[in-house]
C-alpha cells in the first residue's frame, strides 16, 4: 500500500511542469490604472511578495514607458523584446562597485509578457560622483523573450548616463554571448560619465506571465516597429 502511495506522489510530481509559471489575466482599460513602475519596484524591493499586487495596479500603456524607451523602440534596428524599470546605486573612486535592482518585462510571445524581479552586483572602472543612487530605464533586445535569457553576466559600457550592456553566459571563463543585450539611460546621482563594468544578474522575485487587453496594448505597440512571432 505504502509503495502505491509513494509511485502515485512520484509520477504527480513528475508530471508536473517543475517550471511552469503563475499566470494573470490583466483585463480592462488601461486608463483606469496609473503609470507608476518606479513605486511598484520599491514595493517589491522591499517585499517581493507585493509584485503581484503591483503588477495587477500597473497601466501597461506605451504612454507609460520613459521617453527614451519610447524612442529606442520606435527608432532602433535591433529586435526589441522587454523593457525595464529599474534603481541603481554606485561606489566610486575611479574603480568602483555597482548594484541595483530591475522590474524586468520580457516579450514571451504575441500576447504574453514575463514580469519579474532581478538583482544584479559588480564593479569596474568609471568617471562619476563618488556616490550616488538614481532609476534606470532600459530596453531589452536579441534572443531575451524569457526574463531567465537575461541573467548571468554583462558588461556594460556607459557614457554621460547612457549605458550599453552585452550579456554573456554564467562561466567567467567562457565567456561565450547569451545574445540577450540591454541599452539604458541613468538619472540621478549614479549616472556614469565614462566608463565600463561587469555585473553578474540574478533572480530576485518569482517569474510571472501576463496576458489579457491591457498586456497587449503594450505588445501591440512595440510590433509596429519589431515583428513579435506567435
Amino acid at each position: 500500500m505504502k509503495s502505491s502511495i509513494l509511485t502515485l506522489i512520484l509520477g504527480l510530481f513528475l508530471s508536473t511542469p517543475v517550471f511552469a509559471f503563475r499566470t494573470l489575466i490583466l483585463e480592462g482599460d488601461n486608463r483606469d490604472f496609473k503609470c507608476n513602475y518606479q513605486n511598484a519596484l520599491l514595493k517589491t524591493m522591499k517585499n517581493n511578495s507585493e509584485l503581484v499586487t503591483s503588477l495587477n495596479n500597473l497601466n501597461f500603456s506605451p504612454e507609460c514607458l520613459n521617453p527614451d524607451q519610447k524612442r529606442f523602440i520606435e527608432i532602433s534596428n535591433r529586435t526589441i523584446k522587454g523593457f525595464t524599470f529599474g534603481m541603481n546605486g554606485s561606489l566610486s573612486k575611479t574603480i568602483g562597485l555597482e548594484g541595483g535592482m530591475e522590474l524586468v518585462f520580457t516579450i514571451y510571445n504575441r500576447h504574453t509578457l514575463m514580469a519579474g524581479l532581478v538583482k544584479y552586483s559588480g564593479g569596474g572602472i568609471n568617471i562619476s560622483l563618488p556616490f550616488g543612487a538614481g532609476p534606470v530605464f532600459g530596453v531589452i533586445d536579441g534572443d531575451c523573450n524569457s526574463i531567465e535569457k537575461y541573467l548571468g553576466n554583462f558588461n556594460n559600457f556607459s557614457l554621460f548616463g547612457f549605458n550599453k550592456s552585452i550579456g554573456s553566459k554564467n562561466e567567467l571563463t567562457n565567456p561565450q554571448l547569451s545574445k540577450c543585450n540591454s541599452s539604458s539611460n541613468s538619472e540621478g546621482l549614479s549616472m556614469s560619465l565614462l566608463g565600463y563594468s561587469l555585473t553578474r544578474y540574478s533572480k530576485a522575485s518569482e517569474f510571472i506571465l501576463l496576458k489579457g487587453q491591457r498586456v497587449d496594448e503594450i505588445i501591440d505597440f512595440i510590433d509596429q516597429y519589431h515583428n513579435i512571432e506567435d
